[in-house]
């Protein structure tokens, strides 16, 4: 009555007992396939193949995502081997996963496809304390400088309109008009009357001169030497037997 899956053996006169054959568990009388699986053999997680009778034992399926191993013993694969951080120093923390204690000046960011460290630009975030009238300046990792922009004046943080005007450029009693920001500089108004220039330089209208040009050359009657002596004045020095009269050389009656 032994099990077909069983070896009969000859015990002596009229005597025999069954045991179960490879890869089969049971009395003899019955074998059924031994299960390589019931100890779950493999890793937590990974499916297990029994090998039918009357094969033994059992086969593991691949190890689980970010693991390395035969599916029996399958141990993390080590995702800082790589050096992912780049700027920065990496821990392992378990499956497909680490964390970057990131150098001075970056920080760690999930660029998608990687997590890295990152250099922080706060000109490029807009993470700094610039005036809004500053040129935000990098200067390395987590550094930046602030410089006033053209037409304005102060620490960069804080940020003024260039005062054009505050070392009095023009002539003396020439107003000055401040060029508002972005632009520099000034504009001086007109010279005062009795002279000429730019506002900024002025200097005193050569009377004499004036008096030439509107009277065909002739100044002081054509009797004397005209001196200019200040805004719209000047004297003639007469000629003997002419005086200075009226603006000209008169002669002498």
């Amino acid at each position: 009555d032994c099990d077909p899956n069983a070896i009969c053996n000859h015990e002596g006169p009229g005597s025999y007992s069954c045991t179960c054959g490879a890869g089969y568990t049971g009395d003899g009388v019955q074998c059924s396939d031994r299960d390589g699986c019931v100890e779950a053999p493999c890793f937590a997680g990974v499916e297990c193949h029994d090998l039918p009778a009357p094969s033994e034992g059992y086969t593991c399926s691949a190890c689980p995502d970010g693991f390395a191993g035969d599916g029996e013993t399958c141990t993390d694969i080590d995702d800082c081997v790589d050096n992912p951080c780049g700027f920065g120093s990496c821990t392992d923390t378990g499956a497909n996963s680490y964390v970057c204690d990131c150098d001075t000046g970056y920080t760690f960011a999930n660029l998608g496809s990687e997590q890295t460290c990152v250099e922080i630009r706060p000109c490029d975030t807009g993470e700094h304390d610039c005036d809004p009238n500053a040129i935000c300046n990098h200067e390395g990792p987590g550094s930046y400088s602030c410089m006033c922009g053209a037409g304005y004046t102060g620490s960069g943080t804080v940020c003024v309109d260039t005062d054009g005007c505050e070392q009095t450029p023009c002539f003396e009693g020439v107003r000055c008009v401040d060029v508002a920001a972005p632009n520099d500089g000034f504009v001086c108004g007109a010279c005062p009357d009795g002279f000429s220039g730019d506002g900024e330089t002025c200097t005193d209208i050569d009377d004499c001169a004036l008096l030439s040009q509107e009277h065909g050359g002739v100044v002081c009657g054509g009797h004397g030497i005209c001196t200019d002596t200040g805004v719209h004045s000047y004297e003639c020095t007469c000629d003997v037997g002419y005086l200075f009269a009226a603006g000209t050389c008169e002669e002498i009656r």
